[in-house]
């Protein structure tokens, strides 16, 4: 029960930093600690595609 609520709350947060990176506080980060574009970041970009 406690390995599948942990696997829930991972799963949820994964999904939280696709589509929207940084909005729950820390931002998920990649190489260098640099932030990962969310989907929504790239929405609101110059490119305003995927």
């Amino acid at each position: 029960d406690i390995i599948v609520r942990n696997e829930k709350r991972m799963l949820q947060e994964a999904v939280d930093a696709l589509l929207d990176n940084g909005r729950r506080g820390r931002p998920v980060t990649g190489p260098g600690n640099r932030p990962l574009k969310s989907l929504s970041d790239m929405l609101r970009g110059k490119q305003g595609r995927f």
